[in-house]
């Protein structure tokens, strides 16, 4: 039993990290096609954003996921709604500096982002795939 609680940790982990991976390679990839004078700045922005989704993606996640797990809500649809309730916080918290009006666009994309990262760990992860607990 103990073995199975570690296996689904790390499948969680690694759908995280892949999820940051990927939603950053994409952001980079539009990035590069756009004007030269923004790819530099843009790139860079896009790789800190990558460190610092990740270091709030993992705690979070994994917090979100026991929270969503316990209440047998497994299904795709709240793991995204989480990640994008979640981005859009942290892009609330992210704006202190600035009203948050000024930055609605940033917020949709922190949103987005988030949700992106958190259905590509629930596609790894699949807790719906999880065996029935016994009655």
């Amino acid at each position: 039993m103990e073995n199975i609680k570690q296996h689904r940790l790390v499948k969680t982990l690694i759908g995280l990290i892949v999820g940051v991976f990927i939603t950053t390679l994409f952001g980079a990839y539009f990035i590069t096609r756009s004007e030269p004078e923004f790819k530099s700045y843009y790139l860079d922005a896009v790789m800190l954003g990558s460190v610092l989704i990740s270091l709030f993606a993992l705690p979070i996640g994994l917090l979100i996921h026991s929270i969503l797990y316990a209440n047998k809500w497994r299904e795709a649809a709240p793991y995204a709604l989480c990640g994008m309730l979640s981005g859009v916080s942290y892009g609330a918290i992210d704006s202190y500096k600035t009203s948050i009006a000024d930055n609605i666009y940033d917020l949709g994309a922190y949103g987005l982002w988030a949700a992106a990262i958190a259905l590509i760990a629930w596609l790894i992860r699949r807790p719906d795939k999880d065996a029935k607990p016994l009655p």
